[in-house]
């Protein structure tokens, strides 16, 4: 991530918009933390061992309470 700095990073998006899409447009982001993340649990499940598999379980039953938001924020772009 070549643009990593300490602590923080830039996340940039493009949208495509239909032709007769008109400004103002609203855009709203949040930002979610969540301890254990979802590709890291699930490599575990190709491992064939108890506790791997245990694991596994316990990150499906709990992912969806395990996340937290961060932060959330609103922005209105004026033009294209």
């Amino acid at each position: 991530d070549a643009d990593f700095v300490g602590g923080g990073d830039r996340v940039r998006y493009r949208v495509a918009l239909a032709d007769d899409a008109t400004a103002p447009f609203r855009v709203e982001a949040e930002l979610m933390y969540q301890p254990i993340g979802y590709r890291w649990a699930e490599n575990l499940r190709g491992y064939a061992t108890e506790e791997s598999q245990r694991f596994a379980r316990y990150y499906t039953e709990a992912a969806a309470a395990s996340a937290t938001l961060i932060a959330r924020t609103t922005a209105t772009v004026a033009a294209r």
